[in-house]
């Protein structure tokens, strides 16, 4: 559920978490890539970092020029702005690949759990322009992993 109002919980004397939702999905992630685009565009004085993830935003800033209240406040504000339609167009992120061999060792483990040939996942993701289901996570922050999900053999 998308909350009515943000959730703003200090993290530390140096960071707020704007919590937009409890459940992730596109919706929610399209708003926090907006709330941080407009605190970046507005350039807000005092916010030194952000640092978004699939519902929420933690912004970090320094209290030295910006209050906890001022900053909750202007947050608040952005927020009820923070729609997918404010953010910019998506850029096309060319990804290279090694499919196979000593680069790609585990095509063939891969694609036998999925009941496809090899071939058929490697050229189910060539030429792809849009990856539907493809999100970039990782156990440490600015470390991304691709992840993308076939459809197994049979639709499931």
């Amino acid at each position: 559920m998308i909350y009515p109002e943000p959730r703003l919980l200090p993290c530390g004397d140096l960071a707020v978490s704007v919590e937009l939702a409890d459940e992730i999905n596109r919706e929610v992630n399209a708003r926090v890539l907006a709330l941080e685009y407009l605190i970046q565009q507005k350039g807000i004085a005092g916010v030194t970092e952000t640092l978004p993830t699939y519902r929420s935003l933690l912004v970090y800033y320094d209290p030295a020029v910006i209050g906890a209240d001022e900053l909750h406040a202007t947050l608040r504000a952005l927020v009820a702005e923070a729609r997918p339609e404010v953010l910019p167009p998506a850029r096309i992120v060319e990804v290279p690949c090694a499919y196979g061999g000593e680069l790609g060792f585990e095509l063939e483990t891969a694609a036998g759990k999925l009941g496809l040939a090899p071939e058929e996942m490697v050229g189910d993701n060539l030429g792809r322009t849009s990856m539907p289901g493809c999100t970039c996570r990782g156990p440490v922050t600015g470390v991304g992993h691709l992840c993308w999900r076939p459809q197994r053999r049979g639709g499931g």
